[in-house]
């Protein structure tokens, strides 16, 4: 049975990417994933939807600040 879900976390401005097509963009650009429950494990950190270019997961870009200089990095 195919299952859709929408997540309704980050808003469309969002910076999310994708680690393995390495695509970047807006969490108003992704796609509500498919097959959720077969695609995320319990535990794992919750995806922020599909990516467009290939339509594996994409997850929200963290920002990190270290010794006054930001710089970003992805959640994995």
């Amino acid at each position: 049975m195919l299952s859709r879900v929408s997540f309704y976390g980050p808003d469309d401005k969002t910076k999310v990417a994708c680690a393995d097509c390495n695509w970047t963009g807006k969490a108003g650009e992704l796609e509500a994933i498919s097959d959720f429950s077969e695609r995320v494990a319990p535990g794992e950190q919750c995806p922020a939807g599909e990516c467009p270019a290939c339509g594996a997961l994409a997850h929200i870009v963290k920002r990190v600040c270290e010794d006054n200089s930001a710089r970003m990095v992805r959640r994995v």
